[in-house]
């Protein structure tokens, strides 16, 4: 149980730790789908550990015991891991749970508010509305409409409004909104997620800057964003993924650099992780599953009493 409790917090440790570096050497697309998917196993998997080691622990008092038929004191002779271990364990678990719930209403509510305000939208051509604001923005929902203020129109040539919308219906088609959504949940649940999250989440940018180099050549797109970038006047609202988002000077050097490549060393880096992360969750389980049927072999409480 030490063993595989160890090494899936390592697993963890390590996606927390490798997922940023990893982040700006693979392509965007495979950056999200690949840490998005690490960053939410490692979350899954620290809700995992902390339950297991956990009810371990609460399995040791006589009341659970009874109603899993097995011998408390067996399971108490036989778990490896201290008692202060398995409380701290859960004190974490009730934490991340918190954390977690709050995010999950944080995020319920702003989908409810965007919604209501979606009602009284114009719907252009392809899912875009047009803002009445002197603003200069323009983002996408997580319901995948495309808000353009009539301050960006204005402000913007034909050609660069065509790089925004090409940027925003990358947003739209890939579901980025989402995948911001998912890694501040992971994040929510494990903190040490944190750089890793933001890291996905800059990197649903570069994807979108990416597709808009199908229309225009790269080095305009960097133009075009670096000087929306500097006429912004507002924060923009929670849930949305804009042209004007993730680190614009990360994205605009990128943009002057070459295409992205894929390199096979970092894609099997990402996929030992996750298989890593899969393999020491198992464990966990297995060695779990063990203590439980070695205390179910032994007498429970009141079957000694009867005897």
């Amino acid at each position: 149980m030490i063993t595989a409790a160890v090494a899936a917090i390592v697993a963890m440790l390590t996606v927390a730790a490798a997922g940023p570096p990893l982040a700006v050497r693979l392509p965007p697309r495979w950056a999200v789908w690949l840490l998005g998917l690490a960053a939410t196993g490692a979350a899954a998997s620290t809700v995992f550990v902390l339950g297991v080691l956990t009810f371990i622990w609460l399995g040791q008092f006589g009341e659970i015991a009874e109603e899993g038929h097995w011998s408390p004191a067996a399971l108490r002779a036989a778990d490896p891991i201290s008692a202060q271990v398995s409380i701290g364990s859960g004190l974490l678990l009730v934490s991340a749970m918190t954390w977690t719930t709050r995010a999950v209403l944080r995020h319920l509510r702003q989908l409810y508010a965007w919604r209501r305000i979606e009602r009284d939208l114009p719907v252009g051509e392809g899912s875009v509305s047009v803002l009445d604001s002197d603003d200069v923005d323009a983002f996408t929902l997580p319901s995948g409409r495309v808000l353009i203020t009539q301050g960006m129109l204005a402000a913007l040539t034909q050609a660069e409004r065509d790089i925004v919308l090409a940027h925003e219906r990358s947003h739209r088609v890939h579901w980025h909104a989402w995948w911001r959504v998912i890694v501040d949940l992971d994040a929510a649940i494990n903190p040490l997620l944190r750089p890793t999250a933001r890291a996905v989440m800059h990197m649903t940018e570069r994807w979108a800057d990416e597709d808009a180099t199908r229309i225009a050549d790269r080095r305009t797109v960097a133009l075009t964003i670096g000087r929306i970038a500097l006429m912004r006047n507002r924060r923009r609202p929670d849930l949305t993924v804009a042209a004007t988002g993730g680190r614009i000077p990360q994205r605009v050097r990128a943009l002057l650099d070459s295409p992205p490549r894929t390199h096979p060393a970092h894609l099997l880096t990402v996929l030992v992780l996750l298989a890593t992360l899969t393999g020491t969750s198992l464990a966990v389980e297995h060695a779990g599953e063990a203590l439980i049927e070695n205390a179910m072999h032994h007498p429970t409480a009141a079957e000694t009493a009867n005897r």
